[in-house]
């Protein structure tokens, strides 16, 4: 006769396989079909019109026109706090004044904060200033935000 205890340990198991098995089928069957889905050439999902990649070919040419404007933003942002930084920095060195304390721990701010409350405060600044949000406000926030490392 076999020991009931090592048979209800058994079960308990099973059941615990079972439940993950259930779970991951509850999460990946969706991604599954959502792939498969991704390839179809229909208009909507209800019929199957053929196989197709042109979706993917169309997310990778946004994306690739993304990407350069990301890299172009960097590249204007990464001189633009190099020569505020640098002129800033021959500044403060050079000069001797009252308030030269605060301006250069203030300095440090951007550091301090989390980018999500400095990008957040840039967005409302802009807002309120009526600046047009676009590229050169992402060219603004962003030297804003890599301002402070190159100015230490």
């Amino acid at each position: 006769m076999k020991n009931p205890r090592m048979l209800k340990k058994k079960i308990f198991a099973g059941f615990g396989h079972f439940y993950a098995l259930l779970m991951l089928a509850f999460f990946y069957i969706p991604v599954i079909v959502m792939v498969i889905y991704s390839f179809n050439d229909g208009k909507n999902n209800n019929t199957w019109g053929g196989f197709t990649t042109r979706w993917y070919t169309e997310l990778f040419q946004e994306l690739w026109g993304v990407f350069g404007t990301t890299v172009w933003i960097a590249i204007v942002s990464t001189i633009l706090a190099i020569i505020i930084g640098t002129l800033g920095a021959v500044g403060l060195h050079k000069c001797k004044f009252s308030g030269k304390g605060i301006i250069t721990n203030s300095m440090y701010l951007p550091i301090v904060v989390p980018e999500i409350v400095l990008a957040i405060a840039t967005f409302i600044a802009l807002q309120t200033a009526g600046f047009e949000l676009g590229p050169a406000a992402m060219i603004l926030g962003n030297t804003t935000l890599v301002l402070p490392i190159y100015y230490s």
